[in-house]
């Protein structure tokens, strides 16, 4: 069963999976900012989020101007994250406390996105790729690797991440 806190603001065209978590502030499916895409403003809601995600106080997920915003299943969304219009989260993503996503961005499963980081538009993280606190990415990155800085540059693979990702799969 899904909770949803009384002060969360849900638009009810949001598709909501199983055992999803809403935390207090959090606005969901309103359109996105765009000067070139007036018409989002009449077609809000467009967003899908899969099972057992957490979306915490304070977090913005706009609908999607093209298509669709989707988080994929068991995605973390910390405090205070913004995720822009048309975003494709895969499963078990982590957006930590503070991070932007700019519209279009597309993050694989697996991959975290650091406190505070900015990701700009049409960003693309690969598969279990971590970016780093504070970094801001733009571009395309592979699988399993490790960003960080202002800007961000690749510094080596997700090692952390990988070993985590084993231990799930595993058992």
């Amino acid at each position: 069963m899904s909770y949803i806190h009384s002060t969360a603001v849900v638009h009810p065209d949001v598709e909501l999976g199983v055992n999803v978590w809403v935390g207090p502030y959090v606005v969901l499916g309103y359109p996105g900012e765009s000067r070139l895409e007036p018409q989002a403003k009449r077609n809000p809601g467009n967003v899908v989020i899969g099972d057992d995600a957490e979306i915490h106080e304070h977090a913005h997920i706009q609908s999607g101007i093209y298509g669709t915003t989707v988080l994929g299943d068991d995605v973390l969304v910390m405090a205070g994250v913004h995720i822009g219009h048309d975003a494709q989260i895969g499963s078990h993503a982590t957006l930590s406390s503070s991070c932007v996503l700019g519209g279009h961005c597309v993050l694989g499963a697996y991959a975290v996105i650091g406190l505070g980081a900015v990701l700009h538009q049409r960003a693309h993280v690969g598969c279990g790729t971590m970016v780093g606190a504070q970094s801001f990415f733009k571009g395309s990155t592979g699988m399993w690797e490790l960003w960080y800085g202002n800007p961000a540059k690749r510094k080596g693979y997700n090692r952390v991440g990988w070993a985590r990702y084993m231990d799930r799969v595993t058992g």
